[in-house]
């Protein structure tokens, strides 16, 4: 069972989402409901720290490419 830790913390300009430990596909569910709810208050830049991510698969990676679409509709975007 992998452990997914992740919370939402006010970054420079606006929400910054931290993840530690292993985003998988017993995680993805929590990560997009994670991700949606930041999408849901109209946010127009989202960050990601990852810095403490050890592992994730491409279903995990696939939740920030509708998120990224969503941001850039709305002006903004996911910093790289």
């Amino acid at each position: 069972m992998s452990t997914l830790r992740a919370w939402v913390s006010a970054g420079e300009s606006g929400p910054l989402i931290t993840l530690c430990g292993e985003a998988d596909m017993t995680t993805v569910a929590e990560l997009s409901e994670l991700v949606t709810a930041q999408l849901t208050g109209g946010t127009v830049q989202l960050t990601f720290d990852v810095s403490e991510l050890s592992f994730a698969d491409t279903p995990s990676i696939q939740v920030l490419l509708p998120a990224a679409s969503t941001l850039r509709k709305r002006g903004g975007d996911l910093p790289s």
